[in-house]
């Protein structure tokens, strides 16, 4: 699979990266199984935050590369957030101008990290890990280079929240009350689409423009965290929104949902979205789309009672941006450590509609190299592991393969987390409580950073 040629030339990337890439080939350690096995899931795999830090076309090749050494197929690109918009839509040019050179937000008000850490992490940042877009043809030379790997990218447009970045650039896409505001005066975050024709033309353009940038059938269209609450206190909108027969926040989402499945399903793709928008969205899903189940309190449950197919990503196992080890000794990530033997012998759901797993790395601490292989390593061997195989791996026989194959990784200037007493189980000495609240992040930047030096 991934030993065969790519069919694409070096135009992007340097021609010795190319090569160096290209010799990653297929591990004949991890998974254990023999690569002409049947897979146990046709859904293997890993999403990739490029909105909070901007990573370089090499880096998201090498990524895939790697990806494809362990048998993973399904790339999640996730490409535009509150912190970045990743790629260009020539009828809104300040997507790019603006929404792609915003700087990195601190995250001071996440309950799941260590503070000091966050500080320094974004003290540490490098000045350039939020700016910057992909160019179409950066954007075709990498999917073409997953096609040839066997990998599939599902671009990911997250709408109609976590739309800061598009409202940065174009106001009149938010909150009307706060359109001729400084962000530095706003009440509330500002990153939900607001209805209206401005914001219908803007959904159709970008899912126009990324069907033309990506063959894959599957969009995903996000449908998690919308702050309700910013729609239902605008008096004027539920006044108009109650003549369509919509009564709260909930109804409106919908309409977003349906307008975006409807308008993707006319140009013959099929729509994935967070476990979130099973809440309270029903008459706006068709029943073909397919759920993210992310969250640890009921996503997985939520995800099987849809009778929708379903890919298990629950935060509390596969998201890779929580510690690896004991908070004090890890770089800033959040809390709720998972050991890669944590991974290695998770019980995993049993469900006809189940099509697979997929890890997931945030990047809101993780803003170089180092460090984004520093949380993948050892723990995305055992992904690819439990991905690959039902059949049960002791720890004793899988050690030896994860040994050599850390090796192998440093021998190609991929360096992940040394292996010690904690990959098989964290012992954190200190127990740390969260409570992670959604509403935290509906608050205004300047509202939450005078809350967090009191």
């Amino acid at each position: 699979m991934s030993n065969q040629k790519t069919s694409v030339t070096p135009s992007v990337i340097t021609h010795a990266q190319l090569e160096r890439l290209r010799s990653f080939g297929s591990s004949d350690l991890i998974p254990t199984s023999s690569p002409d096995s049947t897979p146990r899931y046709l859904w293997r795999g890993f999403m990739l935050d490029s909105a909070r830090t901007f990573w370089p076309v090499e880096t998201v090749c090498e990524v895939l590369a790697l990806m494809a050494r362990y048998r993973l197929n399904k790339l999640h690109w996730h490409l535009c957030d509150d912190a970045g918009w990743r790629f260009e839509v020539t009828e809104y040019p300040r997507l790019t101008t603006t929404g792609a050179t915003l700087p990195r937000e601190e995250f001071f008000w996440y309950t799941n990290v260590d503070l000091n850490k966050a500080i320094d992490a974004h003290a540490h940042a490098p000045k350039n890990s939020t700016t910057g877009y992909y160019r179409d043809e950066e954007i075709a030379y990498i999917v073409d280079f997953a096609a040839s790997l066997g990998i599939d990218i599902i671009p990911e447009i997250d709408l109609p929240g976590h739309m800061g970045a598009a409202i940065r650039a174009y106001p009149e896409l938010g909150d009307p009350r706060l359109s001729n505001l400084s962000p530095h005066n706003w009440s509330h975050r500002n990153d939900v689409l607001w209805p209206g024709s401005a914001s219908t033309r803007f959904i159709q353009t970008v899912l126009n423009k990324v069907t033309s940038l990506f063959p894959s059938q599957i969009v995903h269209i996000g449908g998690d965290e919308v702050n309700l609450s910013a729609w239902e206190s605008d008096t004027d909108l539920m006044k108009q929104a109650a003549v369509r027969g919509i009564n709260n926040g909930a109804q409106l989402q919908s309409e977003f949902i349906l307008q975006a499945r409807k308008y993707l399903a006319r140009r013959g793709r099929r729509i994935a979205v967070w476990d979130d928008a099973l809440v309270g969205h029903a008459d706006a899903l068709s029943g073909e789309e397919i759920v993210t189940a992310w969250q640890e309190d009921g996503g997985v449950e939520r995800a099987k009672m849809s009778a929708r197919d379903w890919v298990f990503a629950d935060s509390s196992l596969l998201y890779l941006n929580r510690v690896a080890g004991p908070v004090d000794s890890e770089p800033a990530g959040m809390f709720g450590a998972i050991s890669t033997g944590d991974i290695l012998e998770a019980v995993l759901p049993h469900s006809e509609k189940l099509l697979g797993i997929q890890a997931a790395l945030w990047c809101e601490f993780i803003s170089n190299r180092d460090v984004l292989y520093h949380y993948l390593f050892p723990r995305l061997l055992a992904v690819s592991q439990i991905a690959w195989t039902a059949e049960k791996v002791s720890w004793e026989d899988f050690a030896p393969h994860l040994e050599k194959e850390m090796l192998w990784l440093a021998e190609h200037d991929i360096i992940g987390r040394p292996l010690d007493e904690h990959t098989f189980k964290v012992h954190d000495p200190i127990e740390r409580p969260y409570e992670d609240l959604p509403i935290d992040r509906h608050q205004a930047p300047e509202a939450l950073r005078a809350t967090s030096s009191q």
